[in-house]
């Protein structure tokens, strides 16, 4: 069985559709999913060489300008031509890297050579990648800021200049004789390469870039390893068999870390509940019903989004927005730290005792802003007297007692 396109870890599940990636957890799944959902429609009409050219080989263009002159947003799929030459596989990347007015290019090219990625299995034993870039890219602000690389998470520490043809080369040798197609795994490894790119210092995932010391502690340690997420079941998944709280492996590349939802509500008041959350695989029914939107929230999910305005009419209800939101929800630490389930449970249980009959009895908004400020300072210290005994608690003990608070 393939290995799986974030983690590498053996007997993932292929794509259903596109076929091309691999992935052993709906978490490592979503992971690559931002960036896997530009291409993986398309790559089913790229599957098969065209019966008529035999010599061309599937890459991905990442274009600065499209024909009309228009900004690109999103790299594609393309057909490129290739000829044997001395022996060697010779690409025509011209059509490619050739820009609007751009009567006196010459065809130069440069090419980076991508090894492996650090960031899952290291160094390729069959293959390498290749980014073919121009060797003169004129001024302009569309030339200079590649939009398609800015498109998949490029781009962060410095704008790409210039439009890339990604290809695949067969083997590993230090200049590999043949093309070969390449597919959205490799993909994937041009997406991290381009997300951990600085000018001058290379990719922080392969090669001298990847040696550095702000390489390996800030992007190879940090990012390398999975981390403990909880899900949140909803009633349906529960019924279904899933626990009320399900421990997950998360990738500490899951993009929840980047531009996940806080609730904003008790995250900035309550010291000691540092959570990210975000809705996922939302249960379908065919009721709409709000008995059925109630049934299929979790509790814990209410408490944590519920309103804190002191002047707004939802006072100590879940926030209106969040009231919408049907299904499970995954939810880390926002400082990619281990989340464990008794934060959850504490804070639950926190919010039932203590949170939410104060929150009853503020009736005016001065009253109201009194319990904020006794939420800051009393309120944390006794949440995180709570969450100093988590050492006197099992996690198995948590977790039942989390089935009996919510779903009896």
């Amino acid at each position: 069985m393939p290995a799986c396109t974030i983690c590498n870890n053996p007997g993932a599940k292929s794509c259903a559709g596109c076929k091309s990636t691999a992935y052993c957890s709906v978490e490592c799944q979503l992971t690559d999913w931002p960036q896997h959902k530009i291409l993986c429609r398309s790559f089913r009409n790229f599957a098969e060489r065209p019966a008529d050219q035999p010599n061309v080989r599937r890459a991905i263009f990442f274009p600065c300008v499209l024909p009309d002159g228009s900004r690109a947003t999103k790299p594609f799929l393309v057909w490129l031509d290739t000829e044997m030459t001395h022996g060697f596989e010779m690409p025509d990347h011209e059509p490619f890297l050739r820009l609007p007015g751009d009567g006196d290019y010459g065809g130069g090219m440069h090419v980076e050579i991508i090894r492996g990625n650090n960031l899952r299995g290291g160094v390729y034993k069959d293959r390498s990648l290749q980014l073919i870039t121009r060797d003169f890219v004129p001024d302009g602000r569309a030339y200079q800021c590649n939009q398609s690389i800015m498109g998949i998470g490029g781009g962060a520490w410095n704008d790409y200049p210039g439009p890339v043809l990604a290809t695949t080369m067969a083997g590993t040798d230090f200049d590999p004789k043949f093309y070969q197609d390449i597919d959205l795994v490799d993909f994937r490894d041009v997406v991290d390469w381009f997300q951990h790119w600085r000018e001058g210092f290379g990719s922080a995932v392969d090669g001298i870039g990847s040696n550095t010391k702000f390489a390996k502690e800030h992007v190879i340690d940090r990012l390398r390893r999975n981390l403990r997420g909880i899900r949140a079941n909803c009633q349906a998944d529960v019924d279904s068999g899933r626990p009320p709280l399900e421990v997950v492996s998360v990738p500490a590349r899951f993009p929840l870390y980047s531009i996940g939802d806080a609730p904003t509500s008790f995250w900035e008041v309550l010291d000691g509940l540092p959570c990210l959350m975000a809705n996922i695989e939302p249960y379908k029914s065919s009721s709409r019903t709000n008995e059925a939107a109630k049934m299929n929230r979790h509790p814990v999910i209410d408490a944590m989004y519920t309103d804190l305005n002191p002047e707004s009419p939802t006072w100590g209800q879940c926030d209106k927005y969040w009231r919408g939101k049907q299904g499970s929800f995954l939810i880390v630490d926002r400082q990619r730290n281990h989340l464990w389930t008794s934060v959850l449970q504490h804070f639950y249980t926190f919010f039932r005792d203590w949170i939410k009959p104060r929150m009853d009895e503020a009736e005016s908004v001065e009253e109201r802003e009194a319990f904020i400020d006794l939420l800051e300072s009393e309120g944390s210290e006794e949440f995180n007297r709570m969450l100093d005994l988590d050492d006197e608690i099992s996690e198995k003990d948590l977790s039942d007692g989390f089935r009996d608070h919510f779903f009896e």
